[in-house]
């Protein structure tokens, strides 16, 4: 279902590997628990400035974020890809994916949002990332038409697999409830 926007997002942050860290270095995300990748984290960013990991670049603080609100144990749990894109999936939702499939936010609202969580993501028709002229570099690294189409085919999708505008709601609460 999110499948093409995740794999869109992950495109300009991590060329859609899970195994990366900022900077292109190899990262041993599903040898280290959590806990043993927070600190390996920390080093890498005193090497290179940024904390971010795998196919989403999770940086330290949002991966333990994501890991607590998820009630996982950090001592015992690996960042496995099957993780990496159910905690992406968790940052879509915290950036209004529900508020945009329910109607209460506009497609651009929800880009602009995803563009705070992505930096390698459009923050507007301007197409400049929301973190342009940062210390880090960071810019969009794809367009902001491709990512509104991959944003508008969220609805499609669901619009197509409930057989109209009626059935949408019916996918989405189902959909909520297989993420909850």
């Amino acid at each position: 279902m999110y499948g093409d926007l995740l794999d869109f997002i992950a495109g300009p942050e991590s060329g859609g590997r899970y195994d990366i860290a900022y900077g292109g270095t190899t990262a041993p995300l599903e040898d280290l628990t959590l806990a043993e990748l927070y600190d390996w984290q920390r080093k890498h960013a005193q090497r290179t400035g940024s904390s971010a990991v795998g196919k989403y670049q999770f940086l330290e603080s949002t991966l333990a974020g994501l890991a607590e609100e998820a009630g996982i144990d950090p001592a015992t749990t690996k960042l496995t890809p099957d993780l990496q894109d159910q905690f992406a999936v968790r940052l879509l939702r915290r950036r209004g994916l529900d508020d945009y499939l329910g109607g209460r936010i506009t497609r651009e609202q929800f880009a602009a949002n995803l563009a705070k969580e992505w930096a390698g993501l459009p923050a507007g028709e301007h197409g400049k990332s929301h973190y342009a002229g940062d210390k880090m570099g960071n810019a969009a690294g794809v367009n902001w038409q491709d990512f509104i189409g991959q944003i508008d085919r969220l609805r499609n999708v669901d619009t197509r697999m409930a057989g109209g505008q009626g059935g949408m709601a019916i996918v989405y609460l189902a959909l909520q409830e297989s993420l909850d």
